[in-house]
Parts: C-alpha cells; sequence; structure tokens
C-alpha cells in the first residue's frame, strides 16, 4: 500500500485557533510485505516509511505563536526489532535549512538544524531483566517477600544516598533550588517502555528571550541523547560580550524524569576568550525575575531589532556585585574553566 502527493502552495485555518501555510508540500508513504512476512503469521510489525518535505511551511496558532519551516525534509520508519518481530522499533529524521520561531516573549532562529532519533519498545527485556534482578535480590535478601524486594532495595538506596550527602547540600537553600523535571505517570510509561537516542545538530542561529535578556548567538550546536544521559560534542555561543565554547554531559537524567529522586550528574569544559561574569549573572538574575505580564502588548510585528531593544538588560548599569547563583542540591556538577579574560564583580582576570 502506498500513497503521496504535492501542494504547491496552501493557506489553511481553523476558525481562529490555528493556521497552517505551506509552498511546494510533498507527502508519501508506503508499506512493504514480502512473501516472507506474509507467510510467516508471528510477524505483527510490518515495514512502514514516509518522507514529508517542503519548501516552507509555517504554522501558527491563535497566541500568536509561531514555527516556521524553510526547505525542510523528513522521513519516517516503523519496523520489527532484529529478533522480535512483534516489537516495533520507530526512526525520525528531520533536515532543515532553517527553522524560526516567535512568540510574544521568546524568539529564536536556527540554520541548518538536523535531527536524528529512534525509539526502540524495550517491554520484553525490561521483564527479563526485572525477573533475573528479583531473583538476584531473592538471594540477597531471603527475608524480604519477592513482591516488595523492589521497594526494599528502593529504600536502601535512598538512604545510602542520603548519607552520602554533604550537610551543606541538604539545607533548605539548596533544596528550594532542586531541579524538577519528572514526567507525569502517562509520559513516564511511555519513557520506560520505550529506549529513545538520537542526535541534534544545528550550525548557526540566534536566541532572543526576556529570560535571558542579551544578544545570544550560537556558533554551533551538536548533541547526542539516550533516556539517562545528553552528550554535548560542540557547543558555542556568543552572549553579550562572552564568548564561550563547551563540551560536556549531563548523566542521570531517567532516574530525575521518573521521579525518583535521583542525582543528575554534569561533567563540563568550558573554554571562554573572554567573559563577563558581571554580565551573565545580572541576565541571570534578571530572567529569574521576569513576569512575562510586564511586555507591553504585542511583540508579534516588531521586528527582532525592536524585540531585541525592548528586552535588553543595560549593561552600562551592571552591578560590580551581581547576585550568587544557589547551585540546586539534586545536581553534582564537575566543571572546569579554561579562560584568558575574565570580569567578575571589580576583578578582571587575565592569563
Amino acid at each position: 500500500m502506498g500513497v503521496s502527493g504535492e501542494i504547491a502552495k496552501a493557506d489553511i485555518s481553523y476558525k481562529s485557533s490555528v493556521s497552517l501555510k505551506a509552498e511546494d508540500f510533498k507527502i508519501s508513504a508506503k508499506n512493504v510485505i514480502d512473501e516472507t512476512s506474509v507467510a510467516d503469521t508471528t510477524k505483527k510489525i510490518y515495514p512502514f516509511s514516509g518522507r514529508v518535505s517542503a519548501g516552507t511551511l509555517i504554522m501558527k496558532d491563535s497566541e500568536g505563536t509561531m514555527i516556521a519551516l524553510s526547505e525542510s525534509n523528513n522521513s519516517f520508519n516503523i519496523f520489527p526489532k532484529k529478533n522480535q518481530p512483534s516489537v516495533p522499533v520507530l526512526s525520525v529524521t528531520s533536515r532543515n535549512k532553517r527553522i524560526a520561531f516567535k512568540s510574544d516573549v521568546n524568539r529564536a532562529m536556527v540554520n541548518e538544524a538536523n535531527i536524528k532519533a529512534s525509539a526502540a519498545m524495550n517491554t520484553v527485556e525490561r521483564r527479563q531483566k526485572m525477573k533475573a534482578m528479583r531473583d538476584s535480590l531473592a538471594k540477597v535478601y531471603p527475608d524480604v517477600p519477592k513482591d516488595s524486594l523492589f521497594m526494599h532495595m528502593m529504600a536502601r538506596s535512598r538512604a545510602n544516598a542520603q548519607t552520602n550527602i554533604p550537610e551543606w547540600m541538604k539545607e533548605e537553600d539548596f533544596k528550594s533550588q532542586d531541579i524538577d523535571i519528572s514526567l507525569d505517570k502517562t509520559m513516564a510509561k511511555y519513557f520506560r517502555d520505550w529506549d529513545l537516542k538520537g542526535n541534534i545538530s544545528v550550525k548557526n542561529g540566534i536566541l532572543m528571550t526576556p529570560y535571558f535578556p542579551l544578544r545570544n548567538v550560537l556558533r554551533g550546536f551538536d548533541l547526542d541523547f539516550t533516556n539517562d544521559k545528553v552528550a554535548i560534542n560542540e557547543f558555542g555561543i556568543i552572549s553579550g560580550d562572552s564568548d564561550i565554547k563547551a563540551h560536556g554531559e549531563l548523566t542521570g537524567i531517567r532516574n530525575a524524569l521518573l521521579g525518583r529522586r535521583g542525582m543528575l550528574k554534569l561533567d563540563a569544559e568550558i573554554n571562554s576568550g573572554k567573559m563577563d561574569a558581571n554580565q551573565l549573572l545580572n541576565a541571570f538574575t534578571s530572567g529569574s525575575n521576569f513576569n512575562p505580564e510586564s511586555m507591553s502588548g504585542s511583540a508579534e510585528d516588531v521586528s527582532d531589532e525592536e524585540f531585541m531593544t525592548q528586552i535588553a538588560i543595560d549593561t552600562a548599569s551592571v552591578s560590580e556585585a551581581p547576585s550568587l547563583i544557589v547551585v540546586p542540591g539534586n545536581l553534582n556538577a564537575n566543571l572546569r574553566l579554561k579562560a584568558s579574560d575574565i570580569k567578575y564583580s571589580s576583578l578582571q582576570i587575565d592569563t
């Protein structure tokens, strides 16, 4: 079975809630069942693939939020897992010459944005691992009922984790800043049942937001991700007067997303030819205190330069004693800084 279609130009709207404009829009999809697949009645997942491309695609909602794709080429595939024909594997690839995003509060534009991602259902392997782990725990804790083994192990793990946390990280100032990214029950179930992996890369771009009110120019970005780890292979940005490059990885994401109160671990190296810490810290403080309701009127028709002027902080009035950042108590960070020109408070550090 297959289907294909082309639309030279489209302008679609549903009442006042959503609108879509497209040019040079193409779509195709097909599934393939060979003779072997037909003969093998145990196969429940048959290969299915499709492509969607557009010269221009613009989507907008009733609140003025807009996303625009230019020269966008996307593909998706569904196929059976190796040696497990009833288990699906999904893969998605998206290549875009440009992606632009605009709302009353935030704006962004990136060039040469590419996304690759795959998801494989892991329910069979997870059940096998859980059974093997339950059998092992039963030998370690023979007096604990089998249906309570996992709860017993988790309680001991939490107790050990609290024991290893320094006292200063248990203070209320740190607890109140804990990073909370836990998913709701429905999303958590999908996250447990599927193994994710992928890559996101961007050649360059710009970000304008009152939550970090500096001119932020992206100079390369490449990231790999799985359910439990995000690896930043390349990250370069000019933020205000600071030039920053970084690479590293964040682990422990699975427990954090599933609400298990696990520690997030960040290991990263930051390189900078010039870093104005006063400006960066004041931008962070200003963004933390930003109230979206303070934006006067709609910024929908305002040019990017005007929008940047509206949200930018006055660097001339930057305090020489910027506020400190409280590190979240559930983040274990190992950061290495290599910089040759740093400005912090009244200090000027040159190397």
